[in-house]
């Protein structure tokens, strides 16, 4: 009998293990329509991955796998024969552990920085649901192909938090892809700087500083506005939901920080999703308009179009502190209780 409480606690502690270890994944679409899909399996070194795809994220048939991989290999090579459509994968490590991946940047002919927010794992284990909520740049100069595409995506709501110093802010075409379009206008209030660029008036550091200065002006002048995108959230008809801004940088950048942090995801992914506008934002589009200028306002123009961390920390060092917290800013500034919080998780977390 002696030995009962250490049976006890052994199967207290077993049964508290985490369902599903922690695992890195990664999906790409190469030139040839091959998705490359990645991963870092450190629980188990032997046995066999098997992969099986479908369009619609929360379901998946396993009875057929579309490949069958030695973990050890780390990556497999897929083509899929419908790459305009949305294909997910389901990725299941020796019939035990489950993992859902989808394309974090969707491929457009003229709309730009587009990607799905999924994948990523809360402090609890859990991962932002796939197909939920995308970000992007505007959609005002889509082709007609990419129209097609974003209707295969089957997107809900759109929210547009572009502002009048935002270009081509009042161009709403393309919207009617959606049914619901919304306009939240999420304005920093620190005014633009383009007529002192063309002056000669502003350099690189000043950039950088106005850069900051629109993550900070969001924290005290966006809180109607952060309420507003978390009333839409919360209405579970809303989904898919699109964010477009001018870039999909800036105004977005902060607006899913916010929704991110309320999910409990670790501020260090908050960052790295912000700064992979910097990968998916494709400059070399705008050095034609940019050539008629000089070299100086060239280089002012690419700060405006680069993200740098210290951007948006720069609004996570204000927020802690005044506030003490982002769960303080978001409960006592924006009005997000605890019930609501726990809504967003049931809603946008697997």
């Amino acid at each position: 009998m002696k030995f009962l409480p250490l049976i006890l606690l052994f199967i207290l502690l077993n049964s508290c293990t985490i369902d599903t270890p922690d695992v890195e994944l990664f999906c790409e679409l190469d030139q040839n329509s091959t998705y490359i899909i990645k991963w870092d399996y450190a629980y188990a070194k032997e046995g066999f991955v098997e992969i099986y795809t479908s369009t619609d994220p929360e379901n998946f048939s396993k009875k057929y796998p579309i490949g069958k991989y030695d973990i050890r290999r780390g990556f497999a090579e897929i083509n899929m024969r419908k790459v305009n459509r949305p294909n997910f994968f389901l990725l299941s490590f020796n019939e035990k552990y489950d993992y859902k991946l989808g394309l974090q940047c969707s491929r457009f002919d003229s709309i730009q920085n587009y990607r799905d927010i999924g994948g990523y794992r809360s402090n609890n284990g859990k991962r932002v649901k796939w197909a939920k909520i995308y970000r992007s740049g505007t959609i005002a100069n889509a082709s007609s192909l990419d129209v097609e595409r974003l209707k295969l995506i089957k997107p809900i709501s759109v929210v547009d938090l572009r502002t009048v110093h935002d270009e081509n802010y009042l161009d709403n075409r393309n919207l009617d892809v959606f049914c619901k379009a919304v306009s939240i206008p999420f304005d920093a209030k620190c005014g633009t700087p383009v007529n002192k660029i063309f002056d000669g008036k502003y350099r690189t550091g000043d950039a950088a500083i106005y850069m900051q200065d629109i993550q900070l002006g969001l924290v005290e002048n966006g809180k109607k506005e952060l309420r507003q995108i978390f009333d839409i959230l919360l209405d579970e008809s809303s989904y898919p939901v699109v964010f477009i801004d001018a870039h999909g940088m800036h105004q977005i950048n902060f607006a899913i920080a916010m929704v991110l942090a309320s999910l409990d995801i670790p501020v260090e992914v908050i960052q790295r999703d912000a700064m992979l506008s910097n990968k998916y934002l494709d400059k070399a589009k705008f050095k034609t308009i940019l050539s008629q200028y000089s070299e100086y306002i060239q280089c002012v123009a690419t700060t405006l179009l680069t993200v740098e961390e210290r951007y948006l920390n720069s609004a996570f060092v204000l927020i802690r502190k005044k506030y003490g917290s982002i769960d303080n800013y978001l409960s006592v500034e924006i009005g997000l209780t605890k019930d609501e919080k726990e809504k967003l998780k049931d809603l946008l977390l697997d």
